[in-house]
């Protein structure tokens, strides 16, 4: 049963949106013209283009609407409609980056992709594939980028990353649509160390030009932590020794997909930059979900209930590979004033009649803007990001989305419905500037000015 408990979180694109708030600003499209700290996600190369000692911390707030009307296909009936009543989740960013000499500069800094909270009612009509569920996945270290020729930069970034999966959800004992058939089951895991990597490169061979590609290979992970299962109003509670059965230990192991980006930035005009991206992603590695290390034995009714949950189960996904293209810019009306705009459209990697409300994987389309203000002498730079994601909406009728019957047997279907959903990011950043500028942003550049 405990296995289960993975399944809704990991499909493809299990965040939606890229992290950072500047390149959320600019629609994501941050490959070629990464130029801070956070190019260690986008594109480690574009931290050739830090030109001062720089400090940088900011927050987003994430959050995800969504609507669920469950359709039962036998009797031509609606449920209750639920939404998702998670608030923002709050994502940091940190980081610091510094030039070393002419050719090289260094990164330190945390990211994490954007991932919102998901919550809903506990006896709604999407308790079978969700009831609540957090999902953390951040990366932590240090990056060089060097440039060994004017137009030609690489750099390499080791990581440690971490995933945290928290997940709860019912499953069912009676193969019907009866809550005195329902089992609750929670499970908390972390895997807090995970060594990873990402690599780019950047080319400009003339200033007008850059050309820019990253990529990160896939992680495995062996998240642990404890599951529970719950039989409070369930009609075998009286029966039972216990109403509760935790095991302690549980281990839950899955491999996330390769990222690899690419992008082209042009700058028609000297405080003018735009940029197109194209970003594939991997998400048909996930094979398969492996749960393993369940200790969990049901026993009651004076020794007739004596039921071990297996130890390790394999349970197969069925995703594909996706892919996002990407257009955004930068202007800078005045010293003081950048202002961004973009967006992206994602394929989805699931299809449509596998989509749950536990992951609302549909086609989908983002559109940002944000802003940064330079003040304090253009020491203190203030960066603020708006960003919304618009999924497609789904009239699902020939879902494949069942129950979980912990006996087997009967598994209603439950992911037939009308699903909609929208997403928002708002995020806030500040980047202290320690000194004047040491060398110039580009090696085009006559001046250590701070214009595009």
């Amino acid at each position: 049963m405990i296995a289960w408990l993975a399944v809704p979180a990991f499909a493809g694109g299990y965040y939606y949106a890229d992290s950072g708030i500047i390149a959320n600003g600019r629609g994501c499209a941050y490959v070629a013209g990464a130029d801070g700290q956070f190019a260690q996600y986008y594109n480690p190369a574009g931290l050739i283009r830090v030109n001062r000692p720089t400090f940088n911390v900011g927050m987003t707030g994430v959050q995800q609407a969504i609507s669920f009307t469950r359709f039962d296909a036998a009797t031509e009936t609606y449920a209750e409609p639920v939404q998702n009543e998670g608030g923002m989740f709050a994502v940091p960013e940190f980081g610091f980056a510094t030039p070393i000499g002419d050719d090289f500069s260094f990164g330190f800094g945390f990211t994490s992709g954007f991932s919102p909270a998901y919550q809903f009612p506990e006896s709604g009509a999407q308790r079978y594939t969700i009831i609540d569920t957090t999902i953390w996945n951040f990366q932590i270290g240090p990056t060089v980028a060097w440039r060994p020729v004017p137009w030609f930069t690489v750099a390499l970034g080791p990581q440690w990353q971490a995933l945290r999966v928290d997940e709860k959800l019912k499953v069912t004992i009676s193969g019907r649509d009866d809550p005195s058939g329902d089992v609750a089951v929670d499970a908390q895991t972390w895997d807090k160390f995970q060594p990873g990597m990402n690599a780019g490169i950047l080319v400009e061979p003339v200033k007008q030009l850059s050309i820019g590609a990253m990529v990160q290979p896939g992680a495995s992970f062996h998240a642990r932590g404890p599951g529970v299962l719950d039989f409070t109003g369930n009609a075998l509670e009286d029966l039972l020794d216990q109403k509760v059965y935790t095991d302690d230990d549980i281990a839950l192991a899955l491999k996330l997909p390769w990222f690899i980006r690419t992008g082209v930035a042009v700058r028609p005009r000297e405080n003018v930059e735009i940029e197109a991206d194209f970003v594939y992603e991997t998400w048909s590695a996930i094979h398969e979900l492996v749960v393993t290390d369940i200790d969990i034995h049901v026993t009651g009714a004076n020794g007739l209930i004596d039921t071990p949950v297996e130890s390790t189960i394999e349970l197969p996904a069925g995703f594909h590979d996706t892919y996002s293209v990407r257009l955004g810019g930068e202007w800078q009306p005045k010293p003081w004033l950048e202002l961004r705009t973009g967006g992206f459209f994602e394929r989805s990697s699931m299809d449509a009649d596998s989509v749950s409300v536990a992951l609302i994987d549909t086609p989908k389309f983002m559109v940002g803007g944000g802003a940064s203000v330079h003040v304090w002498g253009d020491r203190l730079v203030l960066d603020g990001a708006l960003s919304t994601v618009f999924y497609k909406d789904l009239v699902i009728r020939d879902s494949t989305v069942h129950q979980i019957n912990v006996y087997g047997g009967n598994e209603a279907v439950v992911g037939n419905g009308d699903i909609t959903s929208q997403g928002l990011a708002v995020g806030l950043a500040m980047r202290w500037q320690f000194t004047d500028p040491q060398r110039p942003r580009d090696p085009w550049s006559e001046s250590t000015d701070s214009t595009l």
